[in-house]
């Protein structure tokens, strides 16, 4: 391994033992510092080239992340999530059906509206709640956290993770597909974590306020904000299932999931006289901490396109200096210069193929590495790739025309 590639090892493994020792005693970075730190290292250093780097962002992810923190943030700043949220623990009347509501509702909206932003947007409103019904603030937070990372399971747009799945695997309908196989075990999860979390929790929750048909709405602090941020998280989520439709009919263009976020976020720019203050509000850690890790884990398939631009390198010598041992002299096999098979009479054959046991070696090598280049980049042929016992034999193989 060349010593770029131990330098870009290094890297990656410095910065995530810096992410497991962030919170250790006195040394706390936050993690998007870290991983920017580490992204900045690999381009400074040369482990991976400035062009790399850029290439190895996928921009789809990042409009998605950067549309629906915008959205959630006028959602929050509207007042229209804590307005919600109390109005859910407010129907359920009994701390036991406050905690189910808690972690199917939170399940559920994390499954539209990524569940990074949600989990930290709800935490104020959470503790807000664990006051009003007189229970332990650990409690809610430790639904929350479940519930969001549960229910973002069963979509594509759950969480950053599962995007980048349905990007990158190309399934024609990704909102259907994701529920229609993964529904199933999230209702189930969220089923089973409240039983433990009923079971764990349930002296605290004897403990609870007994009605919380008591408890005051917060009131809604801008409702022009709070119904433009509803009707664009509407717009948004039939999007979503709208690309999937439009993808199995054929019609294809630049509209994806990431394009749709960006699109409503853009609507919310547009006709919001706040845009400066959701601005703001966005978390921007996030999004600069998952620009960064798509730039420190880009390692591993620099390496391999390195490693195959080797191969071909390699290849193109091997082929050249066969051409020149082939050249008036018939050679047994196909050869991939002539493209026919031709057998030379006996005396030809027996120059062609005589020489020092160190030419017949070179020839032996020389093979071997058109066999290790074809297996890679042709696999469907790897079955009749072998390597004969005669050093000089060699197989007719397709030639790419770029091997820069």
């Amino acid at each position: 391994m060349p010593p770029l590639h131990y330098l870009s090892i290094g890297i990656f493994v410095v910065v995530y033992a810096l992410i497991a020792l962030r919170n250790f005693r006195r040394f706390k970075i936050p993690l998007w510092t870290i991983m920017l730190a580490g992204a900045v290292a690999m381009i400074i250093s040369g482990a991976l080239p400035l062009q790399d780097a850029y290439a190895a962002i996928n921009l789809d992810v990042i409009f998605f992340l950067l549309g629906m923190f915008s959205i959630v943030a006028a959602m929050d700043l509207s007042g229209l999530l804590e307005y919600l949220t109390a109005r859910m623990v407010r129907l359920s009347r009994t701390p036991q059906r406050a905690l189910a509501l808690v972690l199917f509702g939170m399940g559920l909206l994390s499954a539209f509206l990524v569940n990074d932003t949600l989990a930290l947007t709800a935490t104020p409103i959470m503790l807000g709640l664990s006051k009003q019904i007189r229970i332990k603030p650990s409690v809610l937070l430790i639904t929350l956290a479940l519930g969001v990372t549960i229910g973002s399971v069963m979509t594509p747009v759950g969480n950053p993770q599962n995007l980048l799945i349905a990007l990158s695997s190309g399934i024609p309908n990704p909102m259907l597909d994701f529920l229609y196989y993964l529904a199933p075990p999230t209702i189930i999860g969220l089923v089973i974590t409240l039983l433990i979390l009923r079971f764990y929790y349930r002296k605290d929750l004897a403990k609870s306020a007994e009605d919380f048909g008591t408890i005051p709405l917060p009131p809604i602090r801008d409702g022009r904000l709070a119904r433009l941020s509803a009707y664009v998280t509407g717009i948004v989520v039939a999007g979503f299932f709208l690309v999937g439709v439009a993808q199995l009919f054929g019609v294809q263009g630049n509209i994806n999931l990431g394009t749709v976020s960006l699109l409503g976020a853009t609507i919310v720019y547009l006709l919001s006289s706040r845009r400066r203050e959701i601005l703001a509000s966005v978390d921007w850690g996030i999004i600069i901490f998952f620009m960064s890790l798509f730039i420190v884990v880009h390692l591993q398939p620099v390496a391999e396109q390195r490693a195959v631009r080797r191969g071909l390198h390699q290849g193109d010598a091997g082929r050249r200096v066969h051409r020149q041992q082939c050249q008036g002299v018939g050679c047994l096999g196909r050869c991939e210069h002539s493209g026919r098979r031709t057998e030379s009479a006996g005396s030809s054959k027996q120059r062609h193929h005589s020489g020092s046991g160190r030419e017949q070696g070179l020839r032996f090598q020389l093979t071997r590495i058109l066999q290790d280049w074809a297996a890679s980049d042709y696999p469907e042929h790897s079955d009749s790739l072998r390597v004969s016992s005669n050093p000089v034999t060699v197989y007719r193989l397709p030639i790419p025309t770029n091997t820069s």
